[in-house]
C-alpha cells in the first residue's frame, strides 16, 4: 500500500501567496504513522513560487529529505490555465494567451521565471532530487540495479556542478556515481562545461 502527500513547500509565506493549504506541520506525523503501518509514502513538492529565493527552495528540499519519503517529486511552479496564478501572470503581462503553446505547460519544462531563482537551477534541483530518491537506498548508496543510462546520470550531476559549483552534496553524489559505474565496468565520460 502507498499514498502520496502533497505538502508543496516548506515555506508558509509562499503557500499563502498562491492560496495553497499549509501541511508543513501536519505532514511529518502523518508520514511517520504511515511508515509504522508499513505504508509507502511519496511526496509532491513545488519550487519556483513567485518571489521565492534559492534559500527558500533549499529549505523545501531539506524538508522533503527529512521526511524520508519513498520518492520526492519536485515540480517547477507552473501557472496552469484556470488558476489564480495563471490569471495573475496574464494580467501582469508574463503570459500572452494568444501565443501560448499548451505543450509547454509541463511541471518540468515550463520556462517562465516567477521566482528569484533561474529556471535552469530549479530544473536541475528537481532532477537531482529525483535521482537521489529513486536511485539511492536508505543508507545513501546506489541501489543494485539502476534503470538509467549511466551517461545521463553523470550529465545531470555535472550540470548540477556547473550550476552549483560550491554544493558539496552534488560533488559527493557525482563522485559516488562515477565510482559506482566504474565498479560495474560502465564507462561514463567526465565532462565539465567550461
Amino acid at each position: 500500500e502507498s499514498f502520496t502527500i502533497a505538502v508543496e513547500s516548506a515555506n508558509s509565506a509562499r503557500l499563502r501567496t498562491v492560496r495553497k493549504p499549509n501541511y508543513i506541520k501536519l505532514a511529518p506525523p502523518i508520514v511517520q504513522k504511515a511508515k509504522e503501518l508499513g505504508i509507502e509514502v511519496r511526496g509532491f513538492f513545488m519550487i519556483g513560487f513567485p518571489g521565492e529565493t534559492l534559500e527558500e527552495v533549499w529549505r523545501t528540499v531539506e524538508y522533503a529529505r527529512n521526511l524520508h519519503l519513498a520518492v520526492s517529486a519536485f515540480a517547477v511552479v507552473t501557472p496552469l490555465p484556470g488558476t489564480v496564478l495563471y490569471k495573475e501572470c496574464v494580467e501582469g503581462g508574463l503570459l500572452n494567451e494568444t501565443t501560448i503553446d499548451f505543450e509547454d505547460f509541463s511541471y518540468g519544462a515550463f520556462d517562465l521565471r516567477l521566482s528569484e531563482v533561474p529556471v535552469e537551477q530549479l530544473k536541475c534541483i528537481r532532477k537531482i532530487e529525483w535521482l537521489k530518491t529513486v536511485f539511492l537506498d536508505e543508507t545513501g548508496n546506489f541501489k543494485a540495479e539502476l534503470p538509467i543510462n549511466s551517461q545521463d546520470m553523470i550529465d545531470e550531476l555535472q550540470n548540477g556542478l556547473t550550476l552549483f559549483p560550491d554544493n558539496a552534496e552534488i560533488k559527493a553524489l557525482h563522485t559516488k556515481a562515477l565510482s559506482y559505474f566504474a565498479a560495474k565496468g560502465i564507462e561514463a565520460e567526465f565532462r565539465i562545461a567550461v
